[in-house]
């Protein structure tokens, strides 16, 4: 059946459009003479072999006689992800699977049942295709509805909309808009060279800090850090400074839980919990009083 329609190459985008006012539309009482051999076909494996050719060559007919619905539903989304020529092919296989599936004894007129699954299968295709990461199907149909609010509003106020307005009018609350906005956004890879880079060679990846390596700055200030710390242990009294000691594995001793240092104490895990407590608080204190004095 995609013989039937192939997808648009870029480059004859025009042809093909061209090629379209070749297929008439078709009546109601065409369609459901058309549905109905189809349905003989489907639902009938078993069928003549001419009730299957009746069948393919009607399939065929519905199809391309459809194909400007697929052109004019495609342009609600444009601009979103995905080149024109494939949102026209993604929708092409959503109207063969509505050709398929079509059942005339439900007096629906074929164009409202097929704009569902053409809609879902440019949905679907940009969910899958347009974007690095991909988002849920119903996230793209929220993020079309919100440019298009925000497209009329500029046009008829001649400025944006404001957060508010925004949030007013989709019922939606701050955190929604702001993740359906970043959502938007698209992916840059970061083997791509900087914007403002003159070297052909660079990449954003090498203008990424490596955190693994210090720098003379945060080696002074981790320097710094621990002569705090150890200023502050000296504040607790002895069996206060082992327990925090081994709970957070200072001074080369090995992490401990609660319960193992309460045996090495012999008292309970509780009591060491209470103990532990206590010196972290007083620790809170006295780093906060030496960092001002810094």
């Amino acid at each position: 059946m995609n013989e039937a329609t192939p997808p648009p190459p870029q480059a004859s985008l025009d042809s093909y459009f061209t090629n379209l006012s070749e297929h008439p539309l078709l009546s109601k009482k065409e369609e459901q003479e058309i549905g109905r051999k189809i349905r003989a076909w489907k639902d009938f494996p078993k069928a003549g072999q001419q009730t299957r050719k009746n069948g393919r060559a009607a399939l065929k007919t519905l199809v391309e006689c459809n194909l400007r619905l697929v052109i004019k539903i495609a342009k609600d989304y444009r601009n979103i992800g995905l080149d024109f020529a494939d949102l026209v092919c993604e929708g092409n296989f959503g109207l063969i699977k509505a050709a398929e599936r079509f059942d005339p004894s439900h007096g629906t007129r074929f164009s409202t049942y097929c704009s569902y699954w053409v809609k879902q299968a440019i949905r679907r295709g940009l969910s899958n295709k347009s974007r690095t990461i991909r988002l849920p199907v119903g996230l793209i149909d929220q993020q079309k509805k919100v440019r298009n609010f925000i497209n009329d509003f500029t046009e008829k106020n001649t400025r944006p909309p404001s957060s508010s307005e925004i949030c007013e009018h989709f019922n939606l609350c701050r955190i929604k808009l702001s993740i359906l906005l970043d959502a938007d956004k698209s992916t840059i890879s970061l083997d791509s060279p900087p914007p403002s880079s003159e070297e052909s060679n660079s990449t954003l990846s090498d203008t990424i800090p490596d955190v693994l390596v210090k720098t003379p700055d945060s080696l002074a200030s981790i320097s710094s850090d621990n002569n705090i710390l150890e200023l502050c242990l000296k504040k607790l009294n002895r069996r206060e400074r082992a327990i925090i000691e081994y709970r957070f594995g200072l001074k080369n001793k090995n992490y401990e839980t609660l319960e193992k240092i309460g045996i090495r104490f012999r008292v309970t895990r509780e009591r060491i919990r209470q103990i532990e407590e206590a010196a972290l608080k007083k620790l809170r204190f006295w780093i906060k009083k030496y960092k001002i004095k810094e």
